[in-house]
């Protein structure tokens, strides 16, 4: 196809073929099939597109964009990649290269999942506004698509439009020709604040480069060692669910994630046990907010495919002959420490999330140094007094 765009930043493939269209001057859904694919049988498809060997052929001039590149930087797979087993992760990829006939969503879980994927377009006006600044036109970002999250993680709520993508079956809808209404919801300044918190790390898991995947069991590890370390432990092994939920209740904002304490089932118990399935992103990065706020996506991540690797242990008597791999988080540690109280470093940026790096890692020296600076006396000068003054 001649003049097929270039794709812009966190542009879905959906959006890229309705711009080829316009560009292309090409009004018959069936004839931008055959142009772009080859195929007439395409189904026009938001988040989890297929037949992306077409879409990397076209732009096969610019030397960049292979099926790999399209998948994690123009799709909505990487909001499903890290929360999957390996080998289904790269079966979706094979399916997403070429026909997947739907096959794409029931393998990574979409349509059994609690956290579904609206039907409406959503839109950014801020967005379009800079998107028609810098690029002279707008188009559909793939971060106004998030599942159960209508919000951008620039400026805030999203506008939905009453116009669902499933209407018809074979058309790619432009984003400059859907009228959208502003999203209304209770609690507004409240809900706000969770929904920017929450899209900021939907859109670092989204950025993730393409990476293996943890497997259920590094994930069921993690939770648990995370209870524990929070204290909501209950034995070596188990977990105090009540606990957990007193935290995490507080930060859910749609209500699909409404927990049932009676439920012995509900998806908070169910994800700090042994894992047997995956869970939405969204399920997930409720728990970070709780837990672990201040750890990017890409540590967390880290810290899970660390679990259940092989340790040697080390005799205490030859401890002190190893180097400490933790000696540069501990001298951040230090420098914290020298200008505010423990509790009030761990509220300034980075600081909760390097008392949990070392709280993990380095348990015992943080432990033994936070105490050391919490018994000492704070130094008066010499000869002043809470109410002494010069005069």
């Amino acid at each position: 196809m001649r003049c097929f765009p270039v794709p812009y930043p966190d542009e879905l493939i959906y959006s890229l073929v309705a711009r080829a269209g316009i560009r292309s001057a090409i009004t018959s859904s069936k004839q931008l099939l055959d142009e772009v694919y080859g195929d007439r049988k395409v189904i026009a498809t938001v988040d989890l597109p297929s037949h992306l060997s077409s879409i990397s052929e076209q732009l096969v001039n610019t030397g960049r964009f292979d099926v790999q590149q399209l998948i994690y930087e123009h799709t909505m797979f990487p909001i499903y990649a890290p929360f999957v087993d390996e080998s289904i992760r790269v079966r979706a990829m094979e399916r997403m290269e070429h026909c997947a006939k739907g096959s794409v969503h029931l393998m990574l879980g979409a349509p059994a999942s609690i956290v579904k994927t609206s039907d409406d377009f959503c839109v950014c006006p801020a967005c379009v506004a800079e998107q028609k600044q810098k690029f002279g036109e707008s188009y559909w970002s793939r971060l106004w698509f998030l599942p159960s999250l209508p919000y951008c993680p620039e400026h805030g709520l999203l506008n939905k439009s009453t116009t669902s993508y499933h209407d018809s079956r074979h058309t790619y809808h432009a984003c400059g020709r859907i009228q959208c209404q502003p999203f209304l919801c209770n609690h507004q300044n409240i809900t706000e604040q969770r929904f920017a918190y929450l899209a900021s790390k939907a859109k670092e898991v989204m950025c993730l480069p393409a990476q293996g995947s943890p497997t259920q069991h590094q994930w069921s590890l993690f939770y648990n060692h995370l209870a524990h370390d929070f204290g909501c432990g209950k034995g070596p092994k188990q977990v105090a669910h009540d606990k957990i939920a007193d935290l995490v209740v507080s930060k859910i904002v749609t209500p699909e994630l409404t927990i049932n304490s009676d439920r012995d089932t509900n998806w908070l118990r169910t994800l700090f046990r042994r894992h047997r399935k995956a869970f939405s992103y969204l399920q997930h990065l409720t728990v970070w907010c709780a837990f672990i706020p201040e750890m990017s996506a890409s540590e967390i991540i880290k810290e899970v495919k660390s679990k259940d690797k092989v340790t040697v242990s080390i005799p205490k008597d030859n401890a002190q002959l190893v180097p400490n791999p933790s000696e540069e988080k501990r001298e951040l540690w230090r420098h914290l420490i020298g200008n505010a109280p423990v509790k009030r470093a761990r509220k300034l940026p980075g600081g909760g999330a390097l008392y949990a790096w070392l709280y993990r890692n380095d348990r015992d020296w943080l432990l033994a140094f936070n105490r050391v600076h919490q018994s000492q006396p704070h130094v008066r000068q010499k000869g002043s007094t809470p109410f002494s003054r010069t005069v």
